[in-house]
């Protein structure tokens, strides 16, 4: 996944956060987690590059509408490809107007989250 292997995980659920970054790990991901937008903000600052986000909509503190509006401003992260997973009502429509790579709906099956990964790792490789 140029230019890295690192996916930031942005959810506040702790459990669901650490079975998503275990799932990515086993596949040979680094993993940063974020328990919210503000969190996952300063782990961007301080990071190294990230080549996707997995991001969750409803959080407390910054949720993932005001994290994906920060990012889209911010030059140097705007970029970086986004994938929603929430369970939201709406997601299709609020992914395209969030502009994002992909989404999938929680709950969700691993094997769904493993292919909407691949797939932003084989678009992002391409470009």
């Amino acid at each position: 996944m140029p230019p890295s292997q690192t996916v930031l995980v942005v959810e506040d659920d702790c459990n669901c956060r650490l079975m998503v970054q275990a799932v990515l790990q086993d596949e040979g991901y680094e993993v940063g987690c974020a328990a919210n937008g503000c969190e996952a903000i300063e782990y961007l600052r301080k990071a190294g590059p990230v080549g996707l986000i997995l991001l969750d909509l409803n959080m407390p503190v910054m949720g993932g509408f005001e994290f994906r509006e920060w990012q889209l401003a911010t030059l140097r992260f705007a970029k970086i490809p986004v994938i929603l997973f929430s369970g939201h009502h709406n997601l299709a429509r609020i992914a395209e107007s969030l502009e994002v790579s992909g989404f999938f709906a929680k709950p969700f099956d691993f094997d769904v989250l493993l292919d909407a990964v691949q797939g932003a790792v084989r678009a992002t490789a391409t470009v």
